[in-house]
C-alpha cells in the first residue's frame, strides 16, 4: 500500500518562483524551463494515465520502457 499526498500553489508567472526552483530547473530539468505551446496536440499524460498503460505489466516491462 503506498499512500502520496502532495501540495501546491499557482503563481502569477514563472518569476515568481523561488531561487532554488529556478536553478533545480536549469541545472536538472531544462525540458520545463519554457511551457510548451498552447497549440500542443500531444495528448494529457498524467499519473494516472500512465499508471492505467502499465497496470498489470510486470515491473521488469515497465523499466525497460524508461
Amino acid at each position: 500500500v503506498i499512500y502520496m499526498h502532495t501540495a501546491g500553489k499557482k503563481l502569477e508567472d514563472g518569476d515568481n518562483m523561488s531561487e532554488l526552483m529556478h536553478e533545480q530547473i536549469a541545472t536538472n530539468f531544462p525540458d520545463y524551463a519554457q511551457p510548451p505551446p498552447v497549440d500542443d496536440d500531444r495528448p494529457n499524460e498524467t499519473s494516472w494515465t500512465y499508471f492505467k498503460k502499465v497496470l498489470g505489466q510486470p515491473a521488469r516491462d515497465v523499466a525497460e520502457k524508461e
